[in-house]
């Protein structure tokens, strides 16, 4: 299989920034700088106060200046593939933002991929950029998003897709006709997808990052979005989070990662009722009960899913799983094991109509609906079940039956549609 992303890992190298914080941290120095700890804080947290640090020579500048916060980004850019890569500490929410920033001018026009998580929806209010939806299809019985199939476009200041998306589906970059811009956030151990201008990676999503550990890898001049990055994120970086991030990429492997995959592919063999296709290191599986699979899995045999809907459970490989880890994984799965109706793809449903722009929308006076009495309202807030945060209804769309009865599906008992308020 072709491979999605440009990583190509070497050898693991000595982190930068780690190493860095750690001989800082074993200085004989006394602590008159925030943070307020002071490098102490009781177990189990006394490991990161010790590398917790405020900026300066030895630790590092993330938005300006060289030192090792660079030279770890230096680093990780070239086993991903890309001229640059951006730490970032405030997840890919941070990077959306940047990106989406960096590449469109003021009340300017994208395509954006339908499929898109909902911090997209929140940057293109903030940013007042009008969305061309290119809505995706469905891969059934599992109702994954089907892939996108590049084509020509109009004139726009950029595609903004997302691949691989939260099911793993893949979705070329390369083919249409403008720049493309990609929240690669689930694809983190796949580096760079082919021909993005830049892409947005959560660390910690797929690699042994802490939480909010992100990354955007670019072919172009890294200035603006480095500069957007610091916009949008905090003026106080977390190191421990940049530290995590920065021993996770020097330990990659690629004869991890193919171990892996090959462990993927072996149990898709074993059980039929596994979704093919995208990235073989996540599992969709289609049960016709996820909920109640994915609970029977954690009671009886101590796994604990990524995600469950009504269909299926999804489990999320990488190489820190153990062989205890696995083995109890393989009993969860045969215990899941069911028919399953033939695969196919349905086409995507009609979109809800647009009225409003979705800042005005999003930045107008709401007020919660029941999903079942949202029929007939305009959606204030992207309205989507959590995970994947995929919104169902955009800001600013008109809720017609069809998408109200979906919404009431989809969102759980006490979940509610903000709408602009009448």
């Amino acid at each position: 299989m072709e491979r999605h992303g440009t990583a190509a890992f070497g050898a693991p190298y000595d982190p930068p920034l780690l190493s860095a914080l750690r001989e800082y941290a074993s200085a004989r120095a006394y602590r008159f700088h925030i943070p307020g700890h002071k490098g102490s804080l009781p177990p189990p947290l006394s490991g990161a106060a010790k590398l917790d640090f405020t900026e300066s020579a030895a630790c590092g500048n993330l938005y300006s200046g060289g030192g090792p916060i660079r030279r770890a980004e230096e680093k990780a850019a070239e086993r991903f593939g890309a001229a640059h890569c951006l730490f970032l500490t405030g997840g890919a929410t941070q990077g959306v933002y940047a990106m989406l920033a960096a590449y469109v001018p003021e009340g300017g026009v994208i395509y954006a991929d339908r499929a898109c998580h909902k911090s997209v929806h929140h940057a293109m209010a903030a940013l007042d950029i009008t969305p061309r939806w290119l809505a995706r299809g469905t891969i059934e019985p599992f109702g994954a998003p089907a892939p996108l199939a590049p084509r020509p476009l109009a004139p726009a200041a950029c595609v903004f897709l997302t691949t691989p998306t939260y099911y793993g589906t893949f979705t070329s970059v390369s083919g249409w006709g403008l720049p493309a811009i990609a929240d690669a956030a689930h694809g983190a151990h796949l580096g760079l997808p082919r021909g993005a201008a830049a892409a947005v990676c959560s660390a910690h999503k797929t690699l042994p990052a802490l939480g909010q550990a992100a990354f955007i890898l670019t072919q172009g001049e890294p200035d603006l979005l480095r500069y957007y990055s610091s916009v949008f994120g905090t003026s106080s970086p977390s190191y421990p989070v940049m530290a995590s991030m920065d021993y996770a990429v020097s330990e990659l492997s690629e004869e991890m990662w193919a171990q892996t995959r090959e462990y993927a592919e072996g149990l898709r063999e074993r059980h039929g009722n596994i979704m093919r296709g995208g990235d073989p290191t996540r599992l969709v599986v289609y049960t016709g009960s996820g909920y109640a699979h994915a609970l029977r899995a954690e009671r009886e045999y101590g796994v604990v899913c990524e995600m469950a809907d009504r269909n299926n459970v999804m489990f999320v490989l990488t190489p820190r799983d153990t062989c205890e880890s696995r083995r109890a994984l393989e009993k969860a799965l045969a215990a899941m094991d069911t028919p399953m109706p033939p695969v196919a793809e349905e086409p995507a449903p009609p979109l809800p109509k647009a009225v409003m722009s979705i800042r005005s929308a999003l930045f107008a006076p709401g007020e919660p609906i029941a999903p079942a009495r949202s029929a007939g309202r305009v959606a204030a807030r992207p309205a989507c079940p959590f995970p994947p945060g995929v919104p169902l209804v955009a800001p600013g769309e008109l809720i017609d039956e069809e998408t109200g009865e979906r919404l009431a599906r989809a969102l759980g008992e006490g979940e509610y549609v903000y709408c602009v308020k009448e």
